[in-house]
């Protein structure tokens, strides 16, 4: 399995969800571009919110980096809701920061073996 590869990155996926943590919406992995060893690196995690219809996604930004961004892509119209869906939104905005952080970790780890 290459470090970054889909097999990788989806793998640490389920890791994060069986330690517990509810995943609201659907999350999938795609293959971005290649690596420094030519290899496809599979850079993005999409997110599909369950209360909103941003475009959301992670990336690993450097090869040689073990932190992860995440992007909210812009909208297109205003997004009412009342404070109990803001609450709800607000849940899966945390769970977006817990599984950026948990890819954080798991990539140093993966970064720490390869020095």
């Amino acid at each position: 399995m290459a470090l970054f590869s889909l097999e990788t990155i989806d793998s640490w996926l389920a890791d994060f969800r069986a330690l517990g943590h509810r995943v609201p919406g659907v999350i999938r992995t795609l293959e971005r571009d290649l690596d420094a060893e030519g290899e496809q690196d599979a850079g993005l995690v999409l997110i599909k919110f369950e209360l909103a219809t941003t475009d959301t996604f992670l990336e690993r930004p450097a090869h040689d980096q073990p932190g992860w961004r995440v992007h909210f892509a812009p909208r297109d119209e205003e997004l009412v809701m009342s404070s109990v869906e803001v609450q709800n939104l607000a849940e899966e905005f945390h769970m977006v920061s817990r599984v950026a952080s948990y890819l954080e970790a798991r990539t140093a780890e993966a970064l720490a073996r390869l020095a």
